[in-house]
């Protein structure tokens, strides 16, 4: 007589589970990952410093350093390839502690969770723009992807559907064509090919 070995139908992952510890690493990455936003923003800070009092000129007694020649450094971790693209990294960090981490009130927890793209986005809206709310700019950052944002802040602060629902009451004359996809202005229509007018004239 053969043995029959019964079905058994329990699932091999146990599905509640498995999504509780997906949930657990996911939140321990967050708070991993801010940590590491907050010290860009400390970084900011150190770096405002050292520039402000001029401190890379007495890094080296032999040579007459320069600020271009301090962020060179490979053992700042900065990024970017470059000297600009380190340039750049530094500047943005420096904006986003001056502008907004070390307004009284700012806490760097809250900061680091919208994320220093996006913090550089509202450092840039909030130089430009004497009226805008630090407050708004940053439920903004928190709320919108990256280029949503970016897409509020170049629109003069209006939301994407503010923007979309236009009614185009104030319009002004300006002798300049702009590409939609690279964001490039041109003087004259880049569509039209001098061989076009001579065709059009006939």
């Amino acid at each position: 007589m053969t043995n029959i070995i019964p079905y058994d139908d329990t699932p091999i992952v146990d599905e509640k589970v498995a999504a509780k510890q997906h949930n657990d690493l996911v939140d321990n990455l967050k708070k991993s990952l801010y940590v590491g936003q907050a010290g860009f923003i400390k970084a900011g800070q150190f770096l405002s410093e050292i520039k402000t009092a001029k401190t890379y000129k007495y890094e080296d007694s032999t040579q007459d350093t320069k600020w271009s020649d301090f962020i060179q450094r490979p053992d700042l971790p900065l990024s970017g390839s470059t000297v600009d693209g380190r340039m750049r990294t530094a500047q943005k960090l420096m904006q986003v502690w001056n502008t907004i981490a070390s307004q009284p009130g700012v806490k760097e927890n809250s900061l680091a969770e919208i994320g220093y793209t996006k913090l550089a986005v509202v450092a840039g809206v909030i130089n430009r723009d004497p009226k805008a709310k630090l407050g708004d700019w940053l439920d903004k950052a928190r709320e919108l992807t990256t280029s949503d944002l970016q897409a509020e802040a170049s629109d003069g602060g209006q939301t994407i559907a503010e923007a979309n629902d236009c009614k185009h009451k104030n319009i002004e004359e300006v002798d300049a064509f702009r590409c939609s996809d690279c964001k490039k202005f041109f003087k004259k229509d880049p569509r039209i090919k001098p061989d076009d007018k001579k065709e059009t004239a006939k």
